[in-house]
């Protein structure tokens, strides 16, 4: 039985998956580890703005 969903969370992995692939796909090691380093640090600030 299929159901209407109004939020596809397959689909957003997906498309989060595949903009982090387009993102690095032309990075060296130096770049990738600096850009999961600002992605983490964009990510745990955002957190802690939520939790105060």
């Amino acid at each position: 039985m299929k159901t209407n969903k109004d939020f596809d969370c397959v689909k957003m992995m997906r498309d989060i998956r595949d903009k982090i692939d387009s993102d690095i796909k032309n990075m060296n090691a130096k770049q990738l580890l600096d850009y999961f380093n600002n992605k983490s640090i964009i990510r745990n600030s955002t957190n802690a703005n939520a939790i105060s």
